[in-house]
């Protein structure tokens, strides 16, 4: 009965040794990797997307919309009544989407976030905003910080972010 006491007791002693070894572990790390704001460099969801955009490093990863057979970036459309086209004139093939399937992928994106002051009441955006802001929805686009290590690279989440798909202008 002793034998055994023993090997309980050591197996106890043993976990608790790997315990306070996590612990101090886990507070080690948290002095080091201070979460993803460590890796921000000053940047988070309340900067303005030219500082996002600007800073090495910081990338946002805007959705693709298809335009036949074309893949147009989010960040280069716009939306013109009942219709998404593409915002650069010079790239602009003609060819439309619906804006309704463009405002579907808002609501399903932006259902159950938050983004508090950024959506400026806009979580419920799938519809158009007033005229005067040229902003017709905001969407939620991710963005990581990505850090190169030769071969590899890391991306790590930082937060989202409502980019303005902007109303075309009249022609």
């Amino acid at each position: 009965m002793t034998n055994h006491n023993t090997k309980l007791s050591g197996a106890i002693a043993t976990l608790g040794a790997f315990a306070a070894l996590l612990v101090s572990m886990s507070a080690w790390a948290w002095e080091d990797y201070a979460g993803t704001s460590y890796f921000l460099d000053g940047i988070s969801a309340d900067s303005s997307w030219n500082e996002i955009l600007a800073k090495p490093g910081i990338k946002a990863v805007f959705p693709q919309l298809n335009f036949g057979p074309t893949y147009v970036s989010l960040s280069n459309v716009c939306v013109n009544g009942d219709t998404v086209a593409i915002a650069d004139t010079r790239n602009d093939t003609g060819l439309r989407i619906p804006a309704d399937e463009l405002r579907a992928q808002v609501q399903a994106a932006t259902t159950g976030h938050t983004y508090g002051a950024n959506a400026g009441g806009l979580l419920a955006a799938a519809g158009p905003v007033e005229p005067a802001t040229n902003v017709a929805l905001r969407y939620p686009v991710k963005v990581y910080r990505v850090i190169d290590e030769g071969q590899w690279q890391h991306w790590i989440y930082a937060f989202d972010k409502l980019w303005p798909i902007p109303t075309c202008p009249g022609k």
